[in-house]
């Protein structure tokens, strides 16, 4: 098996060099951050239909299409390595042990049970952040377990667990603790393997810190890296240690910008929502002379199809400003030019994520490997059924 270091040196070198592209934020612009740093590639970004822009956001496999042409010299590097495909057809007929499973969470539950079966057969799963033990109860069910414990901090969620074990008369355990606290071997050894299907950020690295000492063996698919972290730089390698970037909450936070995929009407108060804060943010630098962005906090959708003046007044008081009734056109017009350059920017990002999130798990990865486990990466379903599709299969040598 080839080992993951090198991949993730390559990475981390290669998204480096291209940091100027994925850093700047396209809401807060208000002109191209390329003009003059990458003239072709602002040339060409500029030059887009509008019906071809938000057909891009649509789909991160042809902004990616769409940089390997604009931008070669940048993506050659990063698109050297990809994970490996395990997203095999297979049935999603739902059987008895899949009652009140969401028929999405059955899908990814599903697919990840299918990483574990060309692994060695053990006795008792330990897994992580469980919730009601869904995945616990699947695999304890179809991978003739002796034993299957579940390690969940909602008291709640435990107990509705255990009453849907019995139900399927499953040995199904659970344990109400903290997974960010440390564990005592004891808890730790009541599974050969330990699985986390969508632990997020600093409970998937907490998870691999404490589990790699008892292990045999780890499947883990992360999710929310930006999540629960404690420190300002989150790498867990020594590998991704010597690369000069610094992975802090807002490069965790990248690989997580989805676009809309609702309907039109979603897309259409999306359109409202930025269009009104930006036009509100112009107001606001000309009203008090700070050109420093402000952010303003999250809000009901519904006031997006009232008069703007309500919104304008809910900002204003965010703020602690006086809003006094002018002419909301120009600066309506101005949020609108700038939504659309923003959208238009939003295409290098949405290109680019994928790449983070690549280097983001092959740092989890080499941090195994460097604990003396043999490590693959593998997309484990479509995006369709989950963006975060990546898990990480590691064995002990």
């Amino acid at each position: 098996m080839i080992s993951l270091q090198e991949p993730l040196l390559k990475l981390g070198t290669a998204l480096h060099a291209c940091q100027h592209l994925w850093e700047p934020e396209p809401f807060l612009c208000t002109t191209s951050p390329w003009a003059k740093s990458e003239p072709k590639l602002d040339a060409e970004l500029m030059a887009l239909p509008s019906a071809e822009v938000e057909g891009l956001l649509q789909d991160p496999e042809r902004c990616i299409e769409w940089l390997q042409h604009a931008v070669p010299h940048y993506m050659e590097a990063m698109s050297a390595w990809k994970p490996d495909t395990y997203n095999r057809p297979r049935s999603m007929n739902q059987p008895p042990i899949a009652s009140g499973i969401p028929g999405r969470k059955w899908q990814q539950i599903n697919y990840f049970s299918d990483l574990i079966k060309p692994l060695r057969p053990v006795m008792t799963n330990l897994d992580w952040c469980s919730g009601k033990g869904y995945l616990a109860t699947m695999l304890e069910s179809t991978h003739n377990m002796q034993g299957s414990h579940c390690l969940e901090i909602d008291g709640n969620l435990c107990n509705q667990g255990r009453e849907r074990a019995e139900k399927f008369n499953l040995r199904t355990h659970f344990h109400a603790c903290d997974v960010l606290h440390p564990l005592t071997a004891e808890v730790l050894n009541l599974g050969e393997r330990h699985t986390a299907l969508h632990a997020c950020g600093g409970l998937h690295r907490s998870m691999l810190r404490q589990a790699s000492n008892l292990a045999k063996q780890i499947i883990v698919a992360p999710c929310c890296y930006h999540l629960f972290g404690d420190k300002p730089d989150n790498r867990l390698s020594k590998t991704a240690q010597q690369l000069p970037l610094v992975f802090d909450k807002r490069t965790l936070r990248l690989p997580l910008l989805e676009t809309v995929t609702g309907g039109a009407r979603a897309h259409r108060v999306r359109a409202t929502e930025l269009t009104w804060r930006r036009a509100y943010e112009t107001w606001r630098k000309e009203a008090t002379g700070d050109e420093n962005y402000r952010p303003l906090a999250s809000t009901p959708k519904a006031i997006f199809n009232q008069d703007p003046t309500l919104f304008f007044q809910w900002a204003a008081r965010q703020h602690g400003l006086k809003w006094d009734s002018i002419d909301l056109n120009p600066y309506l017009t101005a949020g609108s030019e700038q939504f659309l350059l923003s959208e238009r920017l939003g295409i290098v990002r949405q290109g680019l994520k994928r790449f983070l999130e690549y280097m983001l798990v092959l740092d989890l990865g080499c941090y195994l490997e460097e604990q003396g486990f043999q490590v693959s990466i593998k997309e484990f379903c479509p995006r369709n059924i989950t963006p975060r599709n990546l898990a990480i299969v590691a064995a002990r040598n």
